[in-house]
């Protein structure tokens, strides 16, 4: 940690540099953004936590404008399966299940925090870097697939204190973990509509990529009742929660085959 904090306290001398060229960064892609909406460009398609949940909802409100989805974090639309189904897991399955029910409940403390508290954890993760550093990077030691052992076998230092930085010089980590607290005031179990898009099977055609790691696993098997026209699952031999950052090459290789292969066959039957 102290090598962390070290290191962070020299990036910092770069701040008003990497901050000007992050204002430019968002000049271009605000533009870009511009000109995607005035070309009518209507096909959604996203991955990966808060984006699987997200595109998922859209999937489901506006069917004609997303010509297929693909995920790395599956969500089912109940938590009853089939008993039939069930029975059909494989060992590998059944562990990938009891590690979600574990992650549920013993590593999702963060969650309630943020979803009850945000403001004031903003104002702590914002007065110290480290307390930044900690409170992100211990998530990717948690998830990715380093077994909780060296977290550069994954990732690189570099790479850690580019993401920690994006929070820090922006000072936005109370606007992101501010979406827990939104999103949760509108808890399925208390908002009828909600409940209701989240127990609608997704009407577009999908993409599963399973990572190991991957903190919510769902088998293929109890995916038919969410996904009915799930096209594609693929399950890896590694990587976690953050696989494009884990496995890039492994991750672009499965979207562009869905998208540009899979996709394009089912069309044309």
């Amino acid at each position: 940690m102290q090598m962390l904090h070290e290191y962070l306290m020299n990036s910092l001398c770069l701040v008003w540099d990497i901050h000007a060229t992050m204002r430019r960064v968002v000049s271009r892609v605000s533009s870009l953004s511009i000109s995607l909406i005035q070309t009518n460009y209507n096909k959604h398609t996203t991955t990966g936590d808060w984006g699987s949940i997200i595109v998922q909802c859209m999937a489901r409100l506006f069917p004609e404008r997303c010509e297929g989805i693909h995920i790395t974090m599956p969500i089912p639309s109940s938590s009853k399966f089939d008993q039939a189904d069930l029975q059909k897991l494989k060992s590998f399955e059944i562990s990938s299940l009891q590690r979600t029910a574990q992650f549920r409940q013993l590593g999702t403390g963060y969650q309630y925090i943020q979803q009850t508290c945000p403001q004031t954890l903003s104002f702590g993760l914002s007065d110290s870097p480290v307390g930044l550093l900690g409170w992100i990077v211990e998530k990717f030691k948690a998830w990715s697939d380093c077994e909780g052992d060296d977290i550069e076998r994954v990732f690189t230092m570099d790479e850690l204190i580019t993401n920690v930085m994006l929070y820090w010089i922006t000072n936005t980590i109370g606007s992101s973990i501010r979406l827990y607290f939104e999103t949760f005031a509108v808890m399925p179990d208390t908002d009828k509509e909600t409940l209701k898009l989240m127990r609608t099977p997704v009407p577009v055609p999908t993409a599963i990529a399973m990572f190991p790691r991957e903190i919510y696993q769902l088998p293929r098997v109890l995916c038919k009742k969410t996904y009915p026209k799930l096209l594609r699952y693929v399950r890896f031999k590694s990587g976690g929660h953050f696989a494009p950052m884990e496995c890039p090459d492994v991750f672009v290789d499965d979207l562009v085959d869905f998208f540009v292969n899979t996709l394009c066959q089912w069309s044309k039957l």
